[in-house]
C-alpha cells in the first residue's frame, strides 16, 4: 500500500533552495518517494495560517497518511488534520523557534505546549534542540532527531577533505575569507569584522566574498576596496553547484559568526563548507549546538583576525588537523544514516 505525505508550508520552497531547511526538507522528500510514498506539496499563504478555510478543510479530507509542518506556524492546523487521522510530523528548524515567537517567550510556550496532543513527532535537527524543546514543556517522547544530510553532486567529499589542512599556500599572501547567507547585521555583523581585519599584519591583503540574494541595490557584484589591505566582494546570486564548489576552491575561511544562533541547527552552510574542504570560523553561539574544535571558534568578532592569524599559522606550519573537524562532521554527510533514521521515523507509526 502506497504511503500518501502532504508537505505543507507556509510558502513555495524555492528550486533553488537557498534556505537551508529548505535543501533539508528536499532531501528528505526525495528518500521518501524513493522508498513509493507519493509526495504532494501544498502551502498556505501567511493571512490563512490562523484560520480554518475550504482550502484546508478541503486537504485534510484527503486523509493523508503522513504531514510534514515545515514550518512552526502551520501547527494550528494540526488538529483538523488530526481529526481525519493523519500522523502530524512538525519540524523545528532553529534553536530561537523553541525559545523565541511573535509576542513573547509565554506565547510560544503555550503553542507548543498544548499543540503536542496534536502531533505525533516534533522532528528537531540536532541533539541540542531536544534539552530547549523539553525547557518549554514538550514531552521527551515527542521529539525526534532527524540531523541533516548534505553532498554535492559536482565534486567528491574525500578530495575536498584531504586539501583542508593544504588550504593556504607559504607564498600565498592574500588571505580569503567566504561568507554565505543574508545580508544582516546580525549574520554577519560587518563593520566588526573590518574593524578585526585592519589588525591583521600588512603584509597581507584580506579579501572578503560575500554571496547573498537581495543585496542593496548600491551593492550589488561590486568589489569595495575598504583600505589599502582590505577588499570586499559582492555577490548577489543564486550559485549553481559547480559556481559554489569553485568559489570554495578558491577561498581560505568560512566564516559564520552570528552573536547568537540564526540559522537553522546546525547551519547548512558550515556543513558546505566543511564539506567543499573550507576552514570554518564561527563564534560560540553557533558551537553550542555544534561539536566543532576549540581551533575553529571565535569568541568576538574582534577577536577574528587574531584567530585568522592562529590557524594561519598553523596551517602554513603544517600543525593544523582537520581531523576532528572532519571525524565530528562526517555524520552530516552520511546518506545510508540520514536514510536509516528516516525509516525509524516512519516505522514508529506506519
Amino acid at each position: 500500500m502506497v504511503t500518501r505525505v502532504l508537505l505543507l508550508s507556509n510558502r513555495k520552497i524555492s528550486e533553488s533552495l537557498i534556505r537551508g531547511e529548505d535543501f533539508y526538507v528536499r532531501e528528505l522528500m526525495d528518500i521518501l518517494a524513493k522508498r513509493g510514498c507519493h509526495i504532494t506539496e501544498a502551502y498556505v499563504e501567511d493571512d490563512r495560517l490562523f484560520h480554518i478555510d475550504k482550502h484546508i478543510v478541503s486537504m485534510a479530507k484527503n486523509k493523508y497518511d503522513v504531514i510534514h509542518l515545515h514550518q512552526m506556524r502551520l501547527l494550528t492546523h494540526a488538529p483538523l488534520f488530526k481529526k481525519f487521522g493523519s500522523k502530524v510530523f512538525a519540524h523545528v528548524y532553529y534553536i530561537w523557534h523553541a525559545v523565541t515567537g511573535p509576542t513573547n517567550n509565554l506565547a510560544r510556550f503555550v503553542s507548543y505546549f498544548l499543540s503536542q496532543r496534536h502531533v505525533d513527532k516534533f522532528v528537531v535537527t540536532s541533539p541540542a534542540m531536544v534539552r530547549e524543546m523539553k525547557s518549554i514543556g514538550v514531552s521527551p517522547h515527542k521529539l525526534f532527531v532527524l540531523e541533516p544530510y548534505y553532498h554535492c553532486s559536482s565534486c567528491h567529499l574525500e578530495n575536498n577533505i584531504k586539501e583542508m589542512d593544504k588550504r593556504i599556500d607559504l607564498c600565498d599572501e592574500i588571505i580569503r575569507l567566504l561568507y554565505i547567507g543574508p545580508y544582516v547585521s546580525f549574520r554577519i555583523p560587518l563593520s566588526e569584522i573590518l574593524a578585526a581585519m585592519r589588525k591583521l599584519d600588512r603584509r597581507y591583503r584580506i579579501q572578503l566574498t560575500i554571496v547573498s540574494f537581495g543585496l542593496p541595490i548600491e551593492l550589488v557584484n561590486r568589489t569595495i576596496d575598504v583600505s589599502k589591505n582590505v577588499s570586499i566582494e559582492f555577490l548577489n546570486k543564486i550559485l549553481s553547484n559547480v559556481e559554489k564548489c569553485e568559489l570554495y576552491r578558491r577561498s581560505h575561511f568560512f566564516i559564520f559568526i552570528p552573536k547568537s544562533n540564526v540559522a537553522m541547527c546546525p547551519p547548512l552552510t558550515v556543513l558546505e563548507a566543511v564539506y567543499h574542504g573550507v576552514v570554518p570560523l564561527i563564534s560560540q553561539s553557533v558551537k553550542k549546538y555544534l561539536a566543532i574544535p576549540d581551533v575553529n571558534v571565535v569568541n568576538s568578532a574582534n577577536s577574528l583576525a587574531e584567530k585568522i592569524g592562529d590557524v594561519r599559522r598553523m596551517l602554513t606550519e603544517g600543525t593544523y588537523s582537520s581531523e576532528g573537524l572532519v571525524n565530528s562532521f562526517t555524520k552530516f554527510y552520511d546518506f545510508q544514516l540520514f536514510a536509516s533514521k528516516i525509516d525509524e521515523l516512519y516505522q514508529l507509526f506506519m
